[in-house]
């Protein structure tokens, strides 16, 4: 630390406690008065301090500012903390916090992947507003005037061919973003990360700070990303409201994938029968990053393998017990079923993998009284059995499924 810099800290504490003459704050800095004058001049310019008629010098607005900002930003924090690793911990992708401040975006909080490719950032870096999700998200937070005003005076530095080049285009992204309540980075910034991002909103019903989720394309496609919005949109919605925000903000949008690179031409729609739509959802474990737990093709739903985890925790449950792993599997299945919009009168077919044959009548019995109980058309799924070895010691059953909508 500089000498100088040291001084005007030691002014500004010493201002702060009520040492307001120049005299006296001289004699406590053991300088000349003139230097004293040169360092509050600095300070005041910046409005860490202010004097009035009878050069007493007091606390600037800025100070107050500043103490304010970092408040309200650790409050954030510490609020979404949890929520953050929890989140963390469903998707096992890196998890960013991110807040706004005087035109610059930062992270404030951030929890890595399980995966072995990290990204580079770190807790107290700055984000590029057009280029980030969180930058977007956070943009959208702002009135219309200052949106603007922050939007021109961006360099729009271009990180990939994807990177949003002009103020226009930028304004047209937030508030698309703003408006389906959810913000996209479709590898704008690195070339092989996709991102998600959505509000957090304070008491005062405005947006306080950005959560995101950040995943390489080599452990996800752009679509599998945005699988992972029901759970990024949960985990904001939770934060907010232990901030205290209001409850009557209107529904994000359905995600829907935005195509890129933007131009003139207009937005195709999706068409339901020919897009592939991974499902999501937290009434089932989080899958692995190989895969998603279930995917829709027009009609076509197909579940991935399905074992006896709590969805919560992702740990596996009733060891030795193969009838309760059949009936948490099976709850597995359904849930992901009921995320697509199907429910087992509309499965064609069930796998059932198994590891001891002679399990088989228990995994049998909870099957049917299982299967039974939800089939109201009278017209069982078809079903197979493999007897073979499962990727944990633990799992006694796996089940996926097949279903055909309509």
């Amino acid at each position: 630390m500089s000498q100088s810099l040291g001084r005007a800290l030691d002014l500004l504490d010493l201002v702060s406690r009520g040492v307001g003459t120049l005299d006296a704050l001289a004699a406590e800095v053991g300088v000349h008065k003139a230097t004293v004058l040169r360092l509050l001049q600095t300070l005041e310019r910046r409005g860490f301090v202010s004097h009035g008629s009878g050069h007493r010098y007091h606390v600037g607005p800025a100070l107050f500012a500043l103490a304010s900002t970092a408040l309200e930003a650790q409050d954030v924090r510490a609020a979404a903390a949890r929520h953050l690793r929890s989140l963390a911990a469903e998707t096992g992708q890196t998890i960013h916090l991110a807040a706004y401040q005087d035109g610059v975006v930062s992270y404030i909080d951030k929890v890595e992947s399980r995966q072995p490719l990290r990204m580079y950032s770190h807790v107290g870096a700055p984000a590029p507003l057009h280029a980030t999700a969180v930058g977007k998200v956070l943009l959208g937070g702002l009135d219309t005037a200052e949106r603007e005003r922050v939007a021109v005076g961006i360099a729009y530095e271009r990180y990939t061919d994807r990177t949003i080049a002009t103020p226009a285009a930028l304004l047209a992204e937030v508030r698309l973003s703003a408006e389906r309540g959810w913000a996209e980075d479709h590898e704008e910034h690195e070339t092989f990360m996709n991102c998600v991002g959505a509000p957090v909103f304070g008491p005062d019903g405005l947006v306080a700070a950005a959560v995101s989720v950040s995943v390489p394309n080599v452990v996800l496609p752009y679509e599998g990303v945005l699988g992972l919005l029901p759970a990024l949109l949960a985990t904001t919605a939770a934060i907010s409201a232990e901030l205290g925000a209001p409850v009557s903000r209107p529904e994000p949008a359905t995600p829907q994938p935005h195509p890129t690179p933007r131009s003139t031409e207009p937005i195709p729609e999706r068409n339901p029968m020919t897009d592939r739509i991974a499902l999501s959802t937290t009434d089932a474990p989080a899958p692995a990053h190989t895969f998603s737990q279930g995917v829709k093709r027009g009609p076509f739903l197909q579940v991935s393998g399905q074992g006896p985890v709590d969805p919560t925790t992702n740990e596996y449950l009733h060891p030795d017990d193969v009838k309760a792993q059949t009936v948490r599997t099976l709850q597995n299945v359904e849930a992901i079923l009921a995320a697509g919009g199907a429910t087992f009168d509309d499965v064609m077919m069930l796998r059932v993998y198994r590891t001891k044959r002679e399990d088989f009548p228990l995994m049998n019995d909870a099957y049917g009284e299982f299967v039974g109980s939800r089939v109201t058309s009278g017209v069982l799924p078809a079903r197979t059995t493999v007897f073979t070895g499962l990727p944990r010691a633990e799992m006694l059953v796996e089940i996926d499924a097949l279903a055909v909508l309509g």
